[in-house]
This record gives C-alpha cells, sequence and structure tokens, in this order.
C-alpha cells in the first residue's frame, strides 16, 4: 500500500503561498496542510513541500491509522506483560490483594490489544473485499 501512495504523491520543495490552510496535518510530517486549487484540480501541500492528491491522502492516512493501531496494540499488549510480572512478584510476596488487581490490570490491557488487533483484522477485511 505505501508503493502505491507514494507513487501518486509528489514532491514540491517550496511553500504553498496560494493554498489556504485545512484542518488536516500532513501524513509524512504532521505539519499543517494547505488546500491548494490549480486548474480545478484539488490538492493538499504541507509547508515542507509533501504534496497529495486527493486518493493518495487517504491512502496515506489509511496507512497512519493503521501503523498507529499496531503501536497501540504492541504499547498495550507489552504494558499487560510488565504488570503481570510485578502481579507475579507481588504474589510471591505475599501481597495477593495487590497482586490480584495488578492481575486485572493486566489482562485489561491484553484485552484491550487484542480488541485494536481485530478491528485492524476486520479493517483490513473490509478495505479488500
Amino acid at each position: 500500500m505505501a508503493r502505491k501512495a507514494a507513487s501518486r504523491r509528489t514532491t514540491i520543495t517550496r511553500f504553498p503561498h496560494d493554498g489556504e490552510p485545512s484542518v488536516f496535518t500532513c501524513p509524512d510530517c504532521q505539519g499543517t496542510l494547505f488546500l491548494i486549487h490549480q486548474e480545478n484540480v484539488l490538492r493538499f501541500q504541507c509547508r515542507v513541500g509533501h504534496a497529495y492528491s486527493p486518493e493518495s491522502m487517504l491512502e496515506s492516512q489509511d496507512e497512519n491509522v493503521e501503523r498507529l493501531m499496531w503501536s497501540a496494540a504492541r504499547a498495550l499488549e507489552e504494558q499487560g506483560e510488565y504488570i503481570n510480572q510485578m502481579a507475579d512478584q507481588l504474589a510471591e510476596s505475599g501481597d495477593s490483594t495487590t497482586a490480584r488487581d495488578y492481575f486485572r490490570k493486566a489482562l485489561s490491557a491484553i484485552q484491550k490489544s487484542d480488541a485494536i488487533r481485530r478491528l485492524i483484522i476486520a479493517g483490513g477485511k473490509a478495505v479488500h473485499e
């Protein structure tokens, strides 16, 4: 998917003085995107020169959302594993009440990670159907 978006993306190295600021951010650098109307064609360009057609903008946004969702799933999974290790240590030291609370927190983090993974997979199927 990244290769397709990159093939439709153009790079322009000048500041878009002829554009109006939009509410959108650049998928590559997170800078403000400017709307530029040229010859009845709408495009987006940021301050540093990343430019997008409406189609490549949508594709780049999709890629960013998926990348961020995978990052969130990984972070939650790591958090769950860490909390689980803490809970094991608490249980071994005899603090079963706190250990039980930590085991619940660990399970919650793992469940959230799994939910995000299911959303990513379901979204991928919807896109390809």
